[in-house]
């Protein structure tokens, strides 16, 4: 699976000057997505030991499409109209 990069070159030389960017990927420009990956890794491991960003970041990924034929626990994320809600209360499907 290709890894979508957030920032672009560009981005990076704006903070940075051409020969630090060159130091952190040796000279060989197909690094950057590894030291994109490993940055970020690094980023997530400090975070969570200050945060539950892994407890967050799982409630991101399990937001639902609503479905007015599905039942929905109550505690539980759904995407309405473009907009997110948090479920208080178990939600009945419509018959």
């Amino acid at each position: 699976m290709a890894y979508n990069r957030f920032l672009t070159n560009r981005d990076y030389c704006s903070i940075a000057t051409e020969e630090h960017m060159k130091q952190i990927i040796r000279d060989v420009p197909d690094r950057i997505p590894q030291a994109e990956q490993r940055a970020e890794m690094q980023i997530l491991e400090y975070l969570d030991q200050y945060y539950e960003i892994e407890k967050i970041l799982a409630v991101g990924k399990n937001i639902r499409e609503y479905n007015v034929g599905v039942s929905y626990p109550g505690q539980v994320w759904i995407r309405k109209d473009e907009e997110i809600y948090k479920h208080l209360f178990r939600v009945e499907r419509k018959i």
